[in-house]
This record gives C-alpha cells, structure tokens and sequence, in this order.
C-alpha cells in the first residue's frame, strides 16, 4: 500500500513465482494509486461520490487500456502465452503506473511497444491523494480540460468557458497553478536527461531517459541498461546525486521546493 516497492529478497517479487501472490499484490497496487479520500467515501457508503469521480475512471481505464495493449504486444511480438501475457502485463501497468517498482518478470527486454508505455506510465503516476508518483492524473486531466477550454475560447471568444471537475469548478489560480507544475516538470526532466547523458556517456538513450524520468517519478527501476534486474550501482558518483536529487524533488512535490528555494519568500 505505500508503493515504496520493497523487499526482503535480491529477486524481489519474482522470488515468490507464485500467481496467486502476484494477484494479490496486484490488486493491492491498484487500490494503493487511487486517492484515499475515496476510501473514506466508501466507508460512508457514498457509492455515487466514486463511482462519478474522474479521476478514479480515468486511473482505472488508463491501467485496464495499458495491460491489454502490452498482453496484445507480448503475445504477439514476445511469443508468450494469454495466460503469462495478461498476468505480467497487468501486474507490471499496475507496479509502473502507481510507481510500486515491483517486477514479476524482467520487463526491460520487452518489445518496444510495451517499453513505451511503460515509460508512459512513469510519467503519468497514480491519482492525486494516493502515495503514488508521476505526475498525477488529476493534473493531467486539468491540464487537459484547460486546453480545451482555450481552444473553445479562440472558436467562440465571447462565450464565459469554465473548467470542470466532478461538477465543480476549478478556479483559474488552481489551474495555472497545475500549469506552473507540469512546465517545472518538464524543464527539469529535460536539463537531467542532458546531464545524465553527458556523465554517462557509455549508457544508451533509453536507460538515460528511463533513469530521469523514473526518478523524478520515484518509480525505482528504469528500463535498458538499469532494469528491475539490474542495480544503479555502476552510475558516476554526480548521476547517483542528480538522481538522488530527482527523487527527493519527485516526493516533495516540485512547487513546494522551488518556493522555498526562491529568494522572495525569505526577504
């Protein structure tokens, strides 16, 4: 439930090779990347309050959609059986998508259709309130609306547009907010993937980008190189500081620290 992905044995999860047990941390995984407050609601009986959530729709549908897509894929181009294809896809959107890290099997030798969405779902995360990484779909999803919303404004300028949310509206501080984060986001994955690449100069595009991006996610493995099956130990002693760096700026929530870092909140 914390999604901190670890474990008292070198192989992890795959120590076990059990189905049952990677069933049960499966389903686990997923309630841990879903917004506790929705919990709450559950114990209170307000079955309409989640079952209209956004949120909540948008993280299951985006996990059912994944594992599919990588069954179909190892199926097809990993020459695996639906059985194995459909345990260790669903196990592995859920590990990735809620930043577990767990790993049933070495994903990093996967075909390169199931890499990418893999690394998708790094960037995306879990839902807002969970202890999940990423971005968080909440943003993601008001970042989306508000997108919509300013091409609706150039068709029809003179019409009042409103971004909603679960029936409410979201103020545009909140949403510019949102933005603010996302750009921060983006800027400094770019700057660490260019540093990382120039330390790490004997390692391939994929791991460099999978290592930044799993970091800043706090996903824990990476892909390439620096798999689930592999250890980060052969990184330069600067990329283990960036990365290290990455990690506390992903759990801290990159608004909170670059306000504290900025010199106008302490004059």
């Amino acid at each position: 439930m914390p999604t901190g992905g670890f474990s008292t044995y070198d192989a992890g999860v795959m120590q076990f090779d059990s189905i049952a047990v990677e069933w049960i941390i499966i389903i686990f995984m997923v309630g841990a990347g879903i917004n506790f407050s929705l919990f709450h609601l559950l114990w209170l009986r307000e079955w309409k309050g989640v079952v209209r959530d956004q949120e909540l729709r948008v993280y299951l549908g985006l996990l059912g959609l994944a594992t599919v897509v990588v069954m179909l894929n190892l199926m097809f181009a990993g020459d695996l059986d639906f059985g194995p294809a459909f345990r260790h896809a669903a196990f592995q959107a859920a590990s990735i998508g809620t930043s577990t890290g767990y790993a049933s099997t070495d994903f990093a030798i996967w075909p390169t259709l199931s890499l990418v969405i893999m690394l998708f779902l790094m960037i995306v995360g879990a839902s807002a309130g969970s202890t999940g990484g990423g971005l968080k779909i909440l943003r993601l999803r008001i970042a989306y609306l508000l997108a919509r919303r300013e091409v609706s404004r150039i068709a029809s300028p003179r019409k009042v547009h409103l971004v909603r949310l679960n029936g409410e509206v979201v103020p545009d501080d909140k949403l510019w907010t949102i933005v603010g984060m996302l750009s921060w986001w983006a800027v400094l994955s770019m700057a660490s993937i260019l540093l990382l690449a120039l330390i790490e100069s004997s390692l391939d595009l994929e791991t460099v980008i999978s290592v930044a991006i799993s970091s800043l996610g706090n996903t824990g493995p990476a892909l390439g190189s620096l798999g689930p099956t592999q250890t980060w130990a052969s990184l330069h002693w600067t990329s283990l500081i960036i990365t290290s760096g990455l990690m506390w700026l992903g759990r801290l929530e990159l608004l909170t620290v670059v306000v504290l870092l900025s010199l106008r909140v302490w004059k």
